[in-house]
């Protein structure tokens, strides 16, 4: 469906992977194994390639969708959207300053492998955090249920000193509730987490409380758009332009 709505907007057609990439740029609803080989190709082709995915904010999801030209995620501060971000319902809290626990979300193995990372990326960070806090450290095991991810992590984030994350939308939940975030990818958290490295995990008790929260999340909030706008080529021109 989505698929089918991009190639609406943008004048594009709905190729079968079996039978590989057409001319032009690439579009992509995350990527499988059934697409893996083609997105690489697009990629070492030095093609553009559009990539697409869950909303920013769980309290979007599936009524919005991501879209990113030539990355995974928004990584800046664009032109906000506070109206759509009232109209989602997106609160931003005070910054909070005290928590007893740390709380560690995992990625698949696939993604790390897609976006790049190289060795274990669980293994890494829980080794740093070990040396570097004596904080509980709360593991959010990768599970493919995104509803029931969603559904608990609220819970996980109460009393909460910190999170961290390559670049799981986790990172963007945690933000809105004032919760310091560390994350080692470019992920849409970036403008306003505390570190952005796997190196700076070792300032886990030194988290920097950056402002500017309401402008980035009203900017995320203008780059997901509901199936009906990727359709009649809203989100193609904002990528676009």
């Amino acid at each position: 469906m989505l698929c089918e709505a991009f190639a609406a907007g943008c004048g594009g057609v709905v190729a079968d992977p079996r039978h590989g990439l057409k001319d032009g740029a690439a579009f992509f609803y995350g990527v499988v194994p059934e697409t893996r080989a083609l997105f690489d190709r697009a990629r070492a082709e030095g093609r553009d390639w559009y990539y697409a995915d869950n909303a920013y904010f769980d309290r979007g999801r599936q009524g919005y969708f991501r879209v990113t030209k030539n990355a995974f995620q928004h990584t800046r501060v664009s032109e906000p959207d506070y109206k759509r971000m009232d109209a989602i319902g997106i609160k931003v809290l005070p910054w909070r300053e005290q928590g007893a626990h740390v709380v560690v979300c995992e990625q698949s193995a696939a993604f790390m492998d897609v976006c790049g990372y190289r060795g274990n990326w669980t293994t890494d960070a829980l080794e740093i955090l070990s040396r570097s806090t004596a904080r509980e450290i709360r593991l959010r095991k990768w599970n493919r249920d995104k509803a029931k991810m969603a559904a608990t992590l609220r819970a996980d984030l109460a009393g909460a000193w910190a999170l961290v994350t390559h670049m799981s939308a986790a990172a963007n939940e945690a933000l809105l509730l004032g919760v310091p975030v560390y994350i080692t990818g470019a992920a849409a958290a970036a403008p306003v987490a505390s570190g952005t490295t796997m190196e700076e995990l070792c300032e886990i008790e030194e988290p920097a409380m950056l402002g500017g929260r309401s402008a980035w999340a009203a900017s995320l909030c203008a780059r997901q758009w509901t199936v009906d706008e990727i359709r009649n080529g809203n989100c193609w021109r904002a990528l676009n332009v």
